[in-house]
């Protein structure tokens, strides 16, 4: 992302609400966790869900749609002391940047 300013750490550069916030954990198996993202997903309103399913993938495989959108989308926060949440802001996913610059 290009800045018209120098940015200093704590700088607000977005302020949205996530459309997906989710515990990161690792008890449920694959197939599991992708049934109650989905029923997540489906009971967004039709604009936010339309606007998180149009989101890039990286391995296309629909079995494991929002799992996959996910991983693809997702910023790590800290909700409620420290507790580690998956989030996903459509408009930042969406923004012109290098994932892993160098």
């Amino acid at each position: 992302m290009l800045a018209t300013r120098d940015l200093v750490f704590g700088d607000m550069v977005t302020a949205y609400t996530p459309v997906f916030l989710a515990y990161l954990e690792v008890e449920l198996s694959t197939l599991e966790r992708e049934k109650w993202w989905r029923r997540a997903v489906e009971q967004l309103p039709e604009e936010s869900k339309d606007t998180f399913l149009d989101l890039a993938t990286i391995y296309g495989d629909e079995r494991v749609r929002v799992q996959d959108i996910v991983k693809s989308n997702t910023f790590r926060v800290e909700v409620g002391g420290g507790v580690g949440h998956l989030a996903i802001w459509p408009e930042t996913s969406r923004a012109n940047h290098a994932c892993a610059p160098k």
